[in-house]
């Protein structure tokens, strides 16, 4: 009965944000000692799902000194070992007296970020059909995002080509002028050639009259 009504509690806890949290942060305090089957046990309650979207959250990092997490998690044993494999391996440490670092909160932000994506933005819930219903929602939400920029793309595509096809038809206005002027060059040069050549032909012509004579 006892153990019922843990469950019952905890199912409780995490209706109370409705629809359902994106991220459960498992918080250990490695100042202490922890019961790591208990842990599991509780969080098994919420359906083998709810390891999908947990991320084991150290405290009191200050207290590691020189050993590292892992070190740590190596020597906390196959039930640490086979928490934090549970979560995917997702875990993160907080130095609790080094308050003023951001970066140690901004890290921990960005691991949530990349669970929620990997849960394709869906929330935990206990309901499963709720589960499937937000799937559903969400492959639809993401054909509707491809078909739509499938469209923007082809637009993209088919104003891109307008552009070169309007560039193309200048450059071959150009060339044609340019031909034009080319062969009228060509024209006139070959008119004053002629038009020299005609006085040179007629005094030849010219001297030969007169040697004849």
């Amino acid at each position: 009965i006892s153990l019922l009504r843990e469950k019952q509690k905890i199912v409780k806890i995490v209706s109370l944000c409705p629809p359902g949290p994106h991220t459960l942060l498992l918080v250990i305090d490695l100042d202490s000692n922890t019961d790591w089957r208990s842990v599991k046990k509780h969080l098994d309650f919420l359906s083998e799902r709810v390891w999908r979207h947990t991320i084991v959250l150290f405290t009191w990092g200050d207290t590691m000194g020189d050993t590292t997490i892992e070190q740590l998690i190596e020597r906390g044993g196959k039930e640490l070992q086979c928490l934090v494999e549970k979560c995917g391996n997702r875990y993160h440490v907080l130095n609790d007296k080094n308050r003023d670092d951001r970066t140690q909160v901004t890290e921990l932000l960005e691991k949530i970020e990349d669970m929620v994506a990997g849960n394709y933005g869906l929330y935990f819930t206990t309901d499963i059909d709720q589960v499937y219903t937000e799937l559903d929602k969400y492959i639809r939400q993401r054909e509707e995002d491809r078909q739509r920029e499938t469209e923007e793309l082809r637009q993209r595509m088919e104003e891109e080509i307008q552009i070169q096809e309007e560039k193309i038809r200048a450059l071959e206005e150009q060339i044609a002028e340019l031909e034009e002027r080319l062969r009228e060059e060509r024209d006139e040069g070959r008119r004053r050639e002629l038009e020299e050549e005609y006085p040179k032909q007629s005094n030849r012509r010219a001297t030969s009259r007169q040697g004849w004579a």
